[in-house]
């Protein structure tokens, strides 16, 4: 039945990002589209469908809220900042898309400003979106069920989203959703002139998702520690695929290895434990496959010097 479920939220989150992504997407594709006629028709393509989009978001948030509540309550609740910006953007961005399509005398003051509104938000509920799936693919403070005591607000709720690996899945899906909107357009489109106009920023759209998309796979993969392993990163560069998280030119911090793990611990088949003490680095290592869901050997055997029972409680749980 799990299984089930998670179909459903993955054929509603597709439809969201594919329609509802071309909807934002055509505020973006507006700001570069030339005054005149293509932006009216581009307002024209928009107006019957833009609003019914997000019945498909409405669809991610019960699913989720119905199938998978513990996932709900904590990527609601530690996310709630860009979720929270994400959705008063869509409301102002339907605001002012309305007041600038039904005011029946704005003048060219606020028609400059219900468009740069428009405009701006179009642009802001895709990237803080974007932020939100950023702050997922990261470790965050504390236990799900739980925040840590002591922590500052920006630590706990901020930071998990805030950075550079959040920043770059931000911008990634506004371009994305600004090469949906134009191929979408573009298809809108009979004038040979008309369609040269938007061919040219679905290119543009499409190279910047490209490489936004190529930093996000990308970063950190260019600094290789400790250097004596230099020769072995080479050969998996060349054989394989080096994978990280981190921005490009990140030195290496013992705070960046539980994170470093927690993407091993979720690509290994298996997780040997060996005994150690019940906290500590070691420990907080062996926590990954649970969340995540790896399989894991535990040696159950106390080693001399280590009587913590590390091993031991992991096989116990």
């Amino acid at each position: 039945m799990t299984e089930l479920v998670a179909v459903y939220l993955v054929v509603a989150l597709a439809a969201y990002v594919l329609f509802g992504g071309a909807d934002f997407g055509g505020g973006i594709l507006e700001a570069t589209l030339p005054r005149g006629r293509l932006r009216r028709r581009l307002e024209a393509t928009l107006a019957p469908v833009w609003e019914a989009n997000h019945v498909w978001l409405i669809a991610v948030v019960v699913i989720l809220f119905v199938g998978f509540p513990r996932f709900y309550a904590y990527g609601f609740t530690r996310l709630f900042v860009p979720i929270s910006l994400a959705l008063f953007a869509v409301l102002v961005r339907g605001v002012f898309f309305t007041l600038r399509k039904y005011d029946p005398d704005p003048g060219p003051f606020l028609t400059a400003v219900y468009s740069v509104l428009f405009r701006f938000s179009s642009v802001m509920a895709p990237f803080c979106f974007g932020t939100v799936v950023g702050g997922l693919l990261t470790v965050h403070p504390g236990t799900p069920g739980m925040p840590p005591s002591g922590e500052s607000f920006g630590a706990v709720y901020v930071a998990p989203w805030l950075h550079p690996f959040g920043l770059l899945c931000g911008l990634f899906v506004a371009a994305l959703f600004g090469y949906l909107a134009s191929v979408f357009f573009h298809g809108e489109l009979s004038e040979p002139t008309d369609r040269d106009v938007v061919w040219r920023r679905t290119v543009g759209f499409f190279a910047a998702a490209f490489l936004l998309g190529g930093a996000v796979l990308g970063t950190g993969a260019d600094i290789l520690y400790p250097q004596r392993n230099r020769a072995l990163g080479e050969r998996i560069a060349h054989e394989g695929l080096i994978v990280s998280e981190f921005a490009l030119g990140t030195p290496p911090h013992g705070s960046n290895f539980p994170r470093r793990n927690r993407v091993i611990s979720g690509l290994a088949r298996g997780c040997l434990v060996d005994d150690s003490f019940r906290v500590g680095f070691s420990a907080a290592r062996r926590r990954h496959p649970f969340a995540i869901g790896t399989f894991m050997h535990g040696d159950h055997i106390a080693r001399l010097g280590h009587p913590g029972g590390g091993g031991n409680g992991l096989v116990w749980r």
